[in-house]
């Protein structure tokens, strides 16, 4: 409770998440199960932002209301009128809605507003009712006048820096790994010579031996990207030889979050997508910013930025091309707590043949493994978890559907600990690839993280996308993932499956796979 004004005005203007505990969302479920990852409670989402959820009219309305318009203002405003292409798509007679407990007709005019709390002086403190997240909420869920769906506004995370768990999981070495030692280009290839173990050897060549490289294939990645460096926004990066196109959204920034002390990752999406060009150099790459430089954003940017990939992947008619998006962050939700509109929207991507893999999370220890993050978690969504060259889940690894090369931790005196510069990328202790770099041209750096292993599985999917389209087969996700799966090689438990194998995926039939040390 705020004792004076004084405090007030210094808690609102700061930004520092409200504690609170669960919060209880209609027709929450979360598919797969996990135990509680230890998150500050009031690390959780914002405390001065509100999502709203409804149709237009619905929405305007409550915006205009008297009763909310002394205490919110509107600041995001995101598309999901997609959703009824979905349930266009989807119907069989009697159907559930697309997205409750909105009516399927009610879709072609669904929107998300996020609203910020307005700081409110009351005399005597404090105000009655509190100006808070928790009470705006429950005040526009039960007026009987409204029926808009009012939510928290969950705070996303690169998986590389995650409150409350392993926050020493960051990128390393950028521009050169030791004091003697230069990242670069040849050292990116010649790392996949030791990935045998997952059938990536072929790609250290400048040869696609597969026969695909992702051609004609759309790919979003949801990330950072280091805008902070430069007066103009960039429109595009290019990284080893190849330009993504890069759009830019309002960032949150640490007071708002109140997390001071992060690394600055804002290269975190340039490695991610160097991974993706690495395995399928063909694909289309566009790259979303929705993480600030320290790799905190919000549930609101990652769903604003997902409308426009879903836009950008329109053809017309309701209809959509194939896709595939990278999630390399995790949130923080309340166990057994659904976020909604994200759920809505990946379910709804989902349904319009689009494949989603997310990054497990780095929170778990030798002696300890949580299972996957928000969206990773989800059933329909690739889990991917790292991988050390053993077929072992790396040591700081969550569970996941699959795992993929995302290095290890250096397990010297029974610890979990990031391997040292020195010790990269020489050994399977990490992964290299592009980074950009604040104060030179883009270049390399070395890191290990379940945020880097994920791209190596959005890549093989769209190489299988592009065979199946190509050969007049079904891209839907379910029978992209299933061939992904059906070739992995079997690794300890908390890797799923196994572990992606993508020389098993294409060569199944052939010679190569009995050669293949793991």
């Amino acid at each position: 409770m705020i004792k004076n004004i004084s405090h007030l005005i210094i808690t609102t203007l700061t930004g520092v998440l409200l504690a609170l505990g669960c919060v209880q969302l209609l027709h929450a479920q979360v598919p797969k199960n996990f135990p509680v990852v230890v998150i500050p409670p009031e690390s959780r989402y914002l405390r001065d932002r509100v999502i709203l959820v409804g149709t237009e009219a619905q929405v305007n309305a409550i915006e205009n209301a008297p009763t909310y318009t002394s205490r919110i203002s509107l600041t995001q405003r995101s598309n999901l009128s997609f959703l009824s292409d979905v349930a266009r798509r989807n119907v069989t007679g009697a159907q559930e809605p697309v997205f409750p407990p909105f009516t399927n007709g009610e879709l072609s005019s669904l929107r998300m507003d996020v609203v910020r709390l307005k700081l409110q002086l009351c005399f005597p403190v404090p105000c009655t009712p509190p100006n808070t997240v928790e009470n705006l909420i429950a005040q526009i869920n039960a007026d009987p006048n409204f029926r808009v769906y009012a939510l928290p506004n969950y705070v996303a995370y690169g998986s590389e820096w995650n409150v409350g768990a392993n926050p020493k999981w960051w990128v390393r070495g950028s521009p050169v790994l030791s004091g003697t030692t230069a990242v670069t280009a040849s050292l990116y290839r010649d790392q996949f010579n030791q990935l045998g173990q997952f059938g990536m050897s072929p790609l250290a060549t400048q040869e696609r031996p597969f026969g695909v490289s992702g051609k004609d294939v759309m790919v979003g990645l949801f990330d950072t990207s280091p805008f902070s460096i430069t007066p103009n926004l960039l429109s595009q990066l290019t990284i080893q030889g190849k330009t993504l196109s890069v759009t830019h959204y309002v960032t949150l920034s640490n007071a708002s979050t109140g997390i001071t002390t992060t690394p600055n990752i804002s290269g975190h999406g340039a490695y991610v997508a160097g991974i993706v060009n690495a395995v399928a150099p063909d694909t289309g790459l566009h790259l979303y910013r929705v993480l600030n430089d320290n790799g905190l954003g919000d549930e609101a940017t990652l769903v604003q930025g997902l409308s426009d990939f879903i836009s950008a992947t329109a053809k017309g008619g309701g209809n959509y091309n194939p896709a595939i998006v990278n999630l390399s962050l995790g949130i923080f939700a309340p166990p057994t707590t659904t976020v909604q509109p994200l759920y809505a929207m990946l379910t709804g991507m989902h349904a319009l043949s689009m494949t989603i893999v997310a990054a497990a999370g780095n929170d778990s220890l030798i002696t300890q493994t949580y299972d996957a993050q928000i969206p990773a978690a989800y059933d329909f969504v690739i889990g991917v978890a790292a991988a050390n060259t053993h077929a072992q889940r790396a040591c700081y690894s969550n569970r996941g559907d699959i795992g993929a090369p995302g290095g290890d931790g250096d397990l010297a005196g029974g610890g979990c600990e990031p391997p040292t510069d020195i010790a990269c990328p020489n050994d399977p202790l990490c992964l290299l690839t592009s980074w950009w770099n604040p104060t030179a041209p883009p270049t390399m750096t070395a890191s290990a993280g379940t945020s880097f292993a994920t791209p190596f599985v959005t890549g093989a999917a769209a190489l299988v996308m592009q065979q199946r389209r190509d050969s007049g087969q079904t891209v839907a996700p379910e029978a992209v993932t299933k061939e992904i799966y059906d070739a992995a090689l079997p690794g300890a438990p908390e890797l799923g499956v196994g572990t992606l194998n993508l020389a098993n995926l294409f060569y199944r039939q052939r010679v190569y796979l009995p050669v293949m040390g793991r």
